[in-house]
């Protein structure tokens, strides 16, 4: 098994294959990952086994809202923006279960959650 470097998804990468044994997770990459990011509602970023996703996280752009920040740092400024993980993707990593690449450390293959 020889992995990628991290990548952006595109339409080279297959998706079938991948299954972390969360539904959510499988269900949001196979369903809605290349969508949201043709959208620019994410980015998602993948590690592949010869074009085969292996393990992904995503991000979305966001914003916090002013009256939710201290007064100290909401007061004549704009919001503060930024990149948070997507929200179908609450662990923003996940890994596939039907092949555990000996290069991908456990402690980040093991957050695949769907919580």
């Amino acid at each position: 098994m020889a992995l990628s470097g991290i990548e952006l998804l595109d339409d080279a990468h297959r998706l079938g294959s991948f299954n972390c044994s969360k539904a959510a997770l499988d269900a949001w990459l196979a369903g809605f990952a290349r969508t949201n990011q043709a959208r620019g509602f994410t980015r998602v970023q993948i590690v592949h086994d010869q074009d085969a996703v292996v393990g992904y996280y995503s991000l979305a752009p966001g914003v916090i809202q002013p009256n939710s920040a201290p007064r100290a740092i909401r007061t004549g400024r704009r919001p503060p923006q930024g990149f948070i993980p997507a929200r179908d993707n609450p662990s923003s990593i996940a890994r596939t279960t039907t092949a555990r690449p000996a290069t991908m450390s456990a402690p980040a293959t093991q957050r695949c959650s769907a919580s």
